[in-house]
């Protein structure tokens, strides 16, 4: 579910909020307006995170044009929902947003009043959800089935990305895990996003465990020392796997609601995986990619069905 409502995100982040901006018709899809106040606002929870996702790929700083092509395919994508009979119930929303209080330490009333703040009213939130969740059904029941992973696609990708699957015997890493008591009343992920800008901008990455982990190395400053990597769990041996010597990891949550975040400090023995331990991490890589190029080819052949008019400043 995370995946698919990152990938739904990344493609589709809108509200209807009426924001004080200048309010002009920007496109028009059929007979439903895009305003400047509808890329504004979809900027909003873009920048804010407020569906609860977390991912080093979110994009950042979509411009206004760009923003239009998404909000283009918003609507085309809503009506092909609509198409198929896809409706969300009140207590699936319920429960979304439940999983994001909980994902991000919070209550409903910090919730109310971080919209708030963004000009978004709590209502328009759960409009924004149930969209959202109406768009991961479109998946499972449209896109989805149009993909086939078979073994030869896996090897294939295996045998062309050799770089992809370099492993180590033994590693050593600092970690700090950040819970609710360490972000002490504030939610987990403004912390994250504190404790991470710190460590890319080179502060003292055990420093930063000391004051705020309560990881199981937090005795030693976060420091893992030299372990052998078979003893790792296999999602964290493939997220530091992915690192080079003192680089930082993206944040990696937890299901208690904590987050980790990992910097790699060296890694021994190098020797090439095979590809029996790593055939679900490659398929999973291929099934993002195509159920990407799949929606995204969905959509453009949709687009031909649907009066489309852009209007330039």
């Amino acid at each position: 579910m995370f995946k698919v409502l990152f990938l739904i995100s990344f493609f589709f982040i809108t509200t209807t909020s009426q924001a004080t901006v200048i309010n002009k018709i920007t496109a028009l899809v059929d007979n439903e307006v895009i305003t400047q106040s509808d890329i504004e606002n979809a900027r909003k929870f873009l920048n804010q995170n407020l569906l609860g996702q977390i991912s080093k790929n979110q994009p950042q700083g979509m411009g206004d044009d760009a923003m239009l092509q998404h909000l283009i395919n918003q609507i085309i994508f809503e009506q092909e929902i609509e198409k198929n009979n896809i409706s969300i119930p009140e207590s699936d929303v319920d429960q979304s947003i439940q999983d994001v209080l909980r994902q991000k330490h919070l209550t409903e009333i910090q919730l109310k009043e971080a919209l708030a703040k963004e000009g978004i009213s709590y209502l328009e939130y759960r409009k924004t959800v149930q969209k959202e969740l109406g768009k991961n059904q479109f998946l499972q029941k449209v896109i989805y089935p149009r993909i086939r992973i078979t073994d030869y696609d896996l090897e294939d990708y295996y045998k062309k990305n050799p770089k992809q699957f370099v492993g180590y015997e033994q590693i050593r890493f600092f970690e700090i895990l950040l819970t609710a008591e360490s972000a002490q009343g504030r939610s987990v992920i403004d912390l994250m996003e504190q404790v991470l800008a710190q460590a890319k901008k080179g502060e003292n990455f055990q420093a930063l465990a000391r004051k705020y982990s309560k990881g199981a190395f937090v005795n030693k400053d976060g420091d893992s020392g030299l372990v052998n990597a078979s003893s790792l769990r296999p999602e964290l041996l493939n997220l530091l796997y992915s690192l080079k010597p003192g680089e930082i990891s993206p944040p990696m949550p937890v299901p208690n609601g904590g987050i980790f975040i990992f910097k790699l400090v060296e890694a021994k023995n190098p020797f090439t995986r095979p590809l029996k331990d790593i055939k679900e991490p490659i398929r999973q890589k291929l099934i993002d990619q195509r159920v990407s190029d799949e929606l995204e080819n969905y959509l453009m052949e949709a687009r031909g069905r649907h009066y489309i008019e852009i209007r330039h400043s």
